[in-house]
């Protein structure tokens, strides 16, 4: 139904295809169904980011998510380098939205980490994750200082992923510290 409005006026009807090919990629994926995520992923990602391009403030948040699904059916396929480059580009674009406007971008910005650390355990690059991780940490624990209700979870899940990887790369005090703030 949408593919072909979206071939005759696409300025109109970009958001609404890029979202069902998006949808579609997700099913496939959840489906076992890799190659053909892919696919639909990177067609997604290819017009969204097009469109961003033109208009990154209107695109930057569905520009990222087609990131982020493409690096995750790359990453269900085996293709942890493919994955990892996307999940460093999604982390690049983020990462100075963060810094303007924190608030707003916070999120996000834990979601990419939480994503991208995941791939780089997997690839057992621990370093590298627990890079990330740790920044992740400077930024959310003020946060959960100022209203812990609201950022606890948040705090708590990346302190033990962070305690997780410092253990994973032999940092045994370190993997305690972090345990410890955890407790």
């Amino acid at each position: 139904v949408v593919e072909p409005l979206y071939e005759e006026t696409p300025e109109v009807w970009a958001g609404p295809f890029t979202k069902t090919i998006s949808n579609i990629a997700l099913s496939y994926k959840k489906n076992g169904q890799i190659e053909e995520a892919i696919q639909f992923g990177k067609k997604a990602l290819a017009i969204r980011g097009s469109l961003h391009e033109e208009n990154p403030d209107v695109w930057v948040e569905d520009y990222l998510t087609s990131i982020g699904n493409l690096s995750m059916a790359y990453s269900a396929g085996g293709q942890k380098g493919l994955a990892i480059v996307l999940g460093k580009d999604a982390l690049d674009i983020v990462r100075p939205l963060h810094e303007e406007a924190p608030s707003a971008w916070i999120e996000d910005y834990s979601g990419i980490v939480g994503m991208l650390s995941s791939m780089y355990i997997v690839d057992e690059q621990c370093e590298e994750a627990i890079a990330i991780s740790d920044e992740l940490a400077g930024k959310i624990r003020p946060l959960y200082e100022e209203n812990p209700e609201v950022w606890g979870d948040s705090h708590m899940a990346n302190l033990f992923n962070l305690s997780t990887y410092y253990y994973r790369a032999n940092k045994i005090q370190k993997a305690v510290d972090a345990a410890e703030e955890v407790k």
